[in-house]
């Protein structure tokens, strides 16, 4: 696992392995291989199906690092973050 701060993902806004793979059309492989280099789900227990951000896939896929900082850092009302976050639509709150 990355040594990233752990991502609070909503479930509104989390999805499988295999339901993000679909959405953004990439392999379930590289869906586990973005998560595991940068931080972007939870796993509740080593046995416990893996949840990946979407909105943070999503920075990764756009190479947007202050967007995906500012969500790590939980300022989800931050335009960069809620662009995202309408753009995948969840609740802004």
């Amino acid at each position: 696992m990355s040594s990233h701060p752990r991502l609070l993902v909503p479930p509104e806004e989390g999805a499988t392995l295999k339901a993000a793979a679909r959405r953004f059309k990439l392999s379930v492989d590289t869906i586990r291989r973005l998560y595991r280099a940068h931080g972007i789900g939870r796993q509740s227990s080593p046995r416990a199906p893996i949840i990946v951000s979407l909105p943070a896939l999503m920075m990764i896929q756009h190479a947007d690092v202050e967007a995906l900082m500012l969500l790590r850092e939980g300022r989800r009302d931050h335009p960069a973050v809620q662009r995202y976050l309408q753009i995948i639509g969840a609740h802004i709150t």
